[in-house]
């Protein structure tokens, strides 16, 4: 049990390409890893694992996915009716969701609930996933009713709501926050206030032709150079740093370009002209080579 709320709560992965005791080729994952580990202080662990570590499928062993599985469901559960028995101790709270693909490209909305302990503190708690939401302001909608119906938290002591800026959640007239203030007036809305400044950001930069084309040519440089083991060694070759990416989102990674290339500037310029030179690359790469010195 301790190994489980140990990786559970870290988020660590349970599972490795090839579940099986005693294999010191396999990945077997940290599940595994830990049981062998605590099995070396632990006798009745270690025979226990030496006699039913490996009985394959049909056979009980409480040491498969499956037994720890259910283990972490019944964790789950127990984590999220303590936070429910705060919020109702707390009488008032407030809700913020948001979604964003996983890495198999599905949808995933977030579900977050915040309120304030008895000492006075606030918190916020992850309550969820919410499945097959959509994008619509009335499925979304619905679906934050669902949650709150499910875990029994009476929707008229909602005083707070946090969204995007995107036009199905902030819309005034028929977006999430204003259908959920049709239901309960007091639920104010306060859009994220970091969407906002990285929208304004991002409108003002793009106004201005020379930043577009600059930090165009930062990123370009960036790829130029770490598309290729070669290129990078060569451009590690001539400087103690390396260049930096840009980012969409965190925009002091701008910054850290700007710095990268300052700092290196004289040691890019030294890796481009050698791979420019240089007859054993590709014609596509020396041209790339020039056209970026050209432009340094």
């Amino acid at each position: 049990m301790d190994q489980l709320k140990s990786l559970a709560s870290h988020g660590l992965p349970f599972r490795g390409t090839k579940e099986k005791y005693g294999s010191s080729v396999a990945n077997s994952g940290n599940f595994i890893m830990a049981m062998e580990l605590v099995a070396e202080y632990d006798p009745f662990l270690s025979q226990h694992i030496s006699k039913y570590g490996n009985p394959g499928k049909g056979n009980t062993s409480y040491l498969s996915f499956y037994t720890y599985e259910q283990f972490i469901s019944i964790m789950s559960e127990k984590v999220l009716e303590t936070i429910i028995k705060e919020v109702k101790a707390a009488t008032y709270f407030s809700i913020s969701i948001d979604s964003t693909p996983d890495i198999t490209h599905i949808d995933q909305l977030s579900f977050i609930i915040r309120y304030v302990l008895p000492n006075g503190e606030s918190v916020e708690r992850f309550i969820g996933f919410i499945d097959d939401a959509g994008h619509k302001a009335e499925s979304l909608t619905e679906a934050i009713f669902s949650i709150l119906k499910k875990y029994d938290l009476n929707v008229c002591f909602l005083r707070g709501q946090s969204y995007d800026n995107a036009k199905n959640m902030s819309g005034i007239y028929s977006g999430v926050q204003a259908r959920i203030k049709d239901v309960i007036s007091l639920a104010d809305f306060v859009p994220c206030s970091a969407h906002s400044l990285n929208l304004v950001g991002m409108c003002a930069a793009s106004c201005c032709e020379e930043a577009n084309n600059f930090f165009s040519f930062t990123q370009n440089l960036y790829v130029y150079f770490s598309s290729s083991t070669y290129r990078w060694s060569l451009l590690k070759k001539y400087n103690n740093s390396t260049l930096k990416s840009l980012s969409d989102t965190r925009w002091s990674a701008r910054d850290d370009a700007c710095h990268s290339l300052k700092t290196n500037w004289a040691g890019v310029k030294k890796a481009l002209l050698d791979l420019k030179h240089d007859k054993l690359q590709k014609p596509l790469t020396r041209s790339e080579a020039e056209g970026l010195l050209r432009q340094l």
